[in-house]
């Protein structure tokens, strides 16, 4: 029993060092330049050798370049971000011998990251107001219903939908929107003809 214990956690020990992360970046947004930094202070020189896009295939034009020194800091400046995803930047520098390093980076459409929960919520609430105003015949319902699709139309005219703000969120912000208004200026109306 102790030696199956013993080799359950050696095999641990081994997974955990074989798993190592590679360092994120951050997102930038499509088609902005971002800075590839790499620090190294008795480097001499450090290359970019790949930049592995999105979609795994490898550019040509990236492979081994030259990074400018200014200190002990080495800088890349990469204005192709123009596909949506994960890039994968590979180099190496001199550091006694030859030292290899990589880090991640993403890009979206907004330069942010995924921000789903806010606007699904509003939705699913304003969903259930609706079907609820309608079921009731509640003119308060359908209004507070109206309001909650005009704040997800905004919020997705600002902020799009998770990492993506194109014209397939901006339309249905708008449609959102609309249906907020007409709903809610209609159950207004209704729930102010309920007091006379």
């Amino acid at each position: 029993m102790k030696k199956i214990l013993i080799s359950f956690v050696f095999g641990i020990f081994l997974l955990s060092l074989a798993t190592a992360s590679i360092a994120n970046l951050g997102t930038v947004q499509q088609n902005d330049c971002i800075n590839l930094i790499q620090t190294c202070p008795d480097c001499s020189y450090n290359n970019i050798t790949s930049i592995a896009y999105p979609n795994r295939t490898t550019n040509a034009l990236s492979i081994e370049k030259e990074m400018t020194k200014d200190g002990t800091e080495y800088n890349y400046t990469f204005c192709n971000t123009s596909a949506l995803g994960t890039y994968l930047v590979n180099g190496k520098g001199d550091t006694d011998g030859s030292d290899t390093w990589n880090y991640m980076f993403d890009v979206t459409t907004t330069g942010g990251t995924s921000n789903t929960i806010i606007p699904i919520f509003l939705l699913v609430a304003a969903s259930i107001l609706f079907v609820s105003g309608i079921t009731l015949k509640s003119p308060p319902f359908g209004f507070f219903a109206g309001v909650l699709f005009i704040m997800v139309g905004m919020y997705l005219m600002i902020y799009g939908f998770g990492d993506i703000a194109d014209l397939y969120t901006q339309a249905f912000a708008l449609v959102t929107l609309g249906f907020g208004m007409i709903t809610a200026v209609l159950a207004g109306y209704s729930w102010l003809d309920e007091y006379e």
